[in-house]
């Protein structure tokens, strides 16, 4: 009876372990494609991504330090992410997270926006491309918060000086623009707690006008409403919209239609493309790379995606159980262009998309700077409730009835 107990608890433990350990934690599984390297995080932050970024209610210093001319820091400790929030509507910068050595060497001061410690928030990275490109890339930013046991992994992609959260790597090769693209797990901005992420990846496969496709009234326009399945679709934009509000729009459509992108194509040659929406939702299977799905649209030909998307250590899938059939899938329609960017390599191959408009933009100055002359304002002081007016309230008559008035002589005397 001993002997049993003891082998049966061997095996629940056994159990357990193997329960328990999925291959998320290993790094060639994370970037989820056949000719991804093996790459760790890493401490050293890309030149790509090193330096002072603005956002709309934010700045943000990657590499731990100020870096005015943008260079990566050659040390190899673990920085500290320096995060700056604009509060009351813009009109005070607090510096709400930032590395021990920021503070020693800039005052801080405690009032009522701004605490006496700041938080400190480290920062790792991992590239999720082939290798590392000139003009543009795409990492895993691993964070560890305060009295969080586990990090926090967001996905982030820089194009040009414009940063994004929303965007799909291709997965496969193919003709121009055409193949699988699998989106990255999105979050709803890098702050100074854990973020809110999406439950759902909506990726692409992108192909060739089909041939029994036929022009209707509403082709290429944007679909409000539409159907996996009879499940809502929402439009890439207004998931962005949701997101960082509308103001987002206005501050960067001015800046990205000013700017010509080298890595991206030209949006003046750009054609609509047609591309099935595959619908992956988060699951508790253990992540299988080697496992594909199809699914076979209204042209009839067969299509065959990865089964399982590994992204910010969530396994994702496309099929139920054991099947090998792509639940949730839209027919190819016109999508609207404006709302991708495909990002091109130095020998014109296509990367990844971004999606909509960018979360922080580069900024070249000098934060401490950007601080102090933005916390030296002062706010004007409000407009009167009445405006002013040249009224003739005649004081003589007014005095001459308050003198007969007992009520307001006794008020007169007491006051």
């Amino acid at each position: 009876m001993f002997l049993f107990i003891n082998i049966h608890g061997f095996s629940q433990e056994n159990t357990a372990a193997a329960s328990t350990s999925k291959p998320v934690n290993n790094t060639s599984a994370n970037s989820d494609s056949d000719t991804d390297k093996e790459n760790e995080y890493v401490s050293v932050c890309p030149p790509l991504l090193a330096g002072l970024w603005k956002g709309q209610d934010r700045y943000i210093l990657f590499d731990g330090g100020e870096n005015s001319d943008n260079s990566a820091s050659s040390q190899e400790s673990e920085k500290a992410l320096t995060l700056v929030l604009k509060e009351y509507y813009g009109w005070y910068y607090d510096r709400a997270a930032e590395s021990p050595e920021e503070k020693d060497s800039f005052e801080r001061k405690a009032n009522a926006a701004q605490s006496s410690a700041a938080e400190e928030i480290t920062v790792k990275y991992r590239n999720l491309l082939d290798r590392e490109y000139e003009n543009c890339g795409a990492w895993e930013l691993s964070l560890k918060y305060p009295k969080l046991k586990e990090e926090v992994i967001i996905p982030v992609a820089v194009v040009d000086g414009r940063l994004y959260l929303d965007f799909a790597i291709r997965d496969n090769e193919g003709e121009g623009v055409n193949g699988f693209y699998r989106r990255c797990r999105l979050a709803d901005g890098i702050k100074i707690s854990p973020p809110v992420f999406s439950n759902e990846l909506d990726c692409l496969y992108i192909v060739d006008k089909p041939e029994n496709y036929v022009e209707t009234e509403n082709s290429g326009k944007e679909e409000k409403k539409g159907s996996y399945d009879q499940l809502p679709y929402v439009p890439v934009s207004n998931r962005m919209l949701a997101f960082y509000g509308q103001s987002a729009e206005n501050l960067y459509k001015s800046k990205a239609s000013q700017e010509t992108s080298s890595a991206s194509a030209d949006t003046e040659e750009k054609q609509p493309v047609f591309a099935y929406h595959i619908r992956y939702w988060k699951t508790d299977m253990d992540y299988d790379a080697e496992t594909y799905s199809s699914f076979i649209p209204k042209d009839g030909k067969t299509y065959s995606v990865k089964k399982h998307i590994l992204t910010t250590n969530t396994v994702f899938t496309n099929a139920t159980g054991r099947r090998k059939e792509v639940r949730n899938m839209k027919n190819a329609v016109p999508d609207v262009i404006n709302n991708y960017t495909f990002v091109y390599s130095e020998q014109n191959r296509v990367l990844f998309i971004v999606f909509d408009y960018p979360y922080l933009v580069r900024d070249d100055g000098v934060l401490k700077e950007i601080i102090n002359k933005a916390n030296s304002r002062r706010k004007p002081s409000p407009p009167p409730l009445f405006p002013p007016s040249n009224l003739d309230f005649h004081q003589d008559v007014i005095d001459e009835l308050e003198k007969y008035n007992p009520t307001i002589q006794e008020f007169k005397k007491n006051d």
